[in-house]
């Protein structure tokens, strides 16, 4: 909150959030909504249901959200999964994958911990369906807008789906955060060729309404050219702002006294 109120404008790539910030009373001059903004996607290029195989959840092994998504998926889902449908896989990426990341495979259980994928599109655009049990989070989820952007259905809850669609029937796949309900909704999604096809059409809507380029740019353009042009007037209006910058830079000059006075003795 101190930094926003330094700046003379902060970028909030979550509507989620920025509404949470408005509650908190933070000036809306001083907040402006950009979530991803993306090119249309080449749906031709979308692999088909038939031309894909296993599940498939991607993300750093330096993020905790991940890490506990996966212990979930372990502990809860997978097994499900794999008894409806025995010979299925589960594939997980991402980077800084160490040992004990690693141990967490069941090769058994179609259960692997892939480590970095050299391409992400790639590993998602082969894969069915994607898994994403977040139980907890910020901002908006960067494997669920690949997975759009690759025509792949997902599975996710409302943690995973919060900044990206409100009403979760309008997501491309399914949103639950029971994990029986969880697991069925990723089964159907494997088996069922119609129930596919519609969350992939799902996707294409989701990133033409809300994460297209052209739906930002002149606004956002815009915004920049008046802020500069209204930069003293617009700096004056956030006294807080002021304040925080003043004391800042007062800390600063004192700590620099300081260390100076302490270097001569």
């Amino acid at each position: 909150l101190g930094s926003i109120y330094r700046s003379d404008l902060s970028l909030i790539i979550s509507d989620v959030e920025l509404g949470i910030l408005h509650e908190l009373g933070v000036p809306k001059n001083i907040l402006h909504y950009l979530p991803f903004t993306l090119d249309r996607p080449n749906v031709e290029k979308w692999n088909s249901f038939n031309n894909r195989n296993n599940f498939v959840t991607i993300g750093s092994f330096l993020h905790e959200p991940n890490i506990d998504q996966i212990k979930f998926l372990k502990s809860e889902i997978w097994s499900f999964i794999r008894k409806e449908i025995p010979d299925v896989e589960l594939h997980i990426y991402g980077a800084y994958c160490k040992e004990k990341h690693f141990q967490l495979s069941d090769p058994k259980n179609g259960f692997y911990i892939r480590g970095y994928a050299d391409d992400a599109f790639e590993v998602i655009s082969k894969s069915k369906v994607l898994l994403a049990p977040l139980r907890f989070g910020a901002g908006v989820k960067g494997k669920l807008i690949e997975s759009m952007l690759t025509g792949t259905p997902s599975v996710t809850t409302s943690i995973g789906k919060e900044g990206i669609v409100e009403n979760k029937d309008k997501w491309s796949g399914a949103v639950f955060d029971n994990p029986k309900e969880f697991s069925k909704a990723a089964v159907n999604l494997y088996l069922n060729e119609i129930d596919w096809e519609n969350a992939v059409e799902k996707a294409s809507e989701i990133i033409n309404n809300k994460f297209l380029k052209t739906l930002y740019y002149d606004k956002f353009n815009f915004l920049l050219k008046d802020k500069l042009r209204n930069l003293k007037k617009c700096r004056s209006e956030n006294l807080l702002g002021s304040i925080l910058n003043y004391h800042t830079n007062r800390s600063t000059k004192f700590m620099s006294m300081w260390i100076e006075s302490k270097n001569k003795q």
